[in-house]
């Protein structure tokens, strides 16, 4: 690491975590920098990524990353490991191994090993336990919130409303109107004037007789007295 410019070790450790956090979900906040290759400078720009370097305690590496190359066998690994165990009446509190998990041949020896160290009085556990952080990682308040979550009942949703049906309006029965029988219109008969016998009539027109003869007497009368009227006016002239 400590070869690498400022943007190559921000693309590693980008790169590593986002490769763990889409595999678990989960942002570490320990790192353990490449066969403990880290200077101050390596140090501060993990730390500003929210990174806290985590170096082996001396003399506990059991060189177990060897195996694989065949340098050295697995009862070398083991004795190297009992030799560590035999150091810890001088040392204060506990011990940080170096184990490496990316082969199928460190990890086979990874239990025995543990086990040694158990009889031994040590009881295996991660980083954060080791320098007492309760939390572990860097969205640990994440974790928490969705914990809490996960724990409270969901409430049930109400059950939907069924769809309404529509109804057609019952058929109402029509009775058929019977036409009734109309009375024909027929005209009044005129009044019916009695007859006058034929000596009414006869009286009748003497009587109209006599009054043209009257009015034809008066208007000769009238006439006779305009004439007379005008001969006098004739006169005093």
């Amino acid at each position: 690491m400590t070869s690498l410019t400022n943007e190559q070790i921000v693309a590693e450790i980008k790169w590593a975590e986002k490769i763990v956090f889409d595999l678990t979900g989960l942002k570490t906040k320990y790192w353990r920098p490449p066969y403990g290759d880290v200077d101050n400078r390596v140090r501060e720009i993990v730390r500003q990524m929210g990174y806290k370097t985590v170096i082996w305690t001396k003399e506990w590496d059991s060189n177990d990353w060897q195996i694989p190359d065949k340098t050295i066998t697995n009862k070398e690994v083991f004795r190297n490991f009992k030799w560590a165990l035999s150091t810890i009446p001088k040392l204060k509190g506990g011990v940080i191994t170096l184990e490496h998990d990316l082969f199928t041949s460190t990890v086979n020896v990874a239990g025995p090993l543990l086990d040694m160290g158990m009889k031994k009085g040590l009881e295996p556990m991660d980083i954060a336990r080791c320098v007492n952080d309760p939390e572990p990682y860097q969205n640990s308040a994440l974790l928490a919130q969705k914990k809490e979550a996960a724990k409270k009942p969901v409430a049930a949703k109400p059950a939907a409303k069924p769809a309404a049906v529509p109804v057609k309006p019952a058929a109402v029965p029509v009775k058929p109107v019977t036409p009734q029988a109309q009375t024909p219109l027929v005209a009044p008969k005129a009044a019916s004037v009695p007859k006058k016998d034929d000596k009414e009539t006869e009286d009748e027109a003497i009587a109209i007789k006599e009054v043209k003869k009257s009015g034809a007497t008066q208007l000769a009368w009238s006439a006779a007295c305009i004439a007379i009227v005008a001969a006098s006016a004739l006169l005093s002239l």
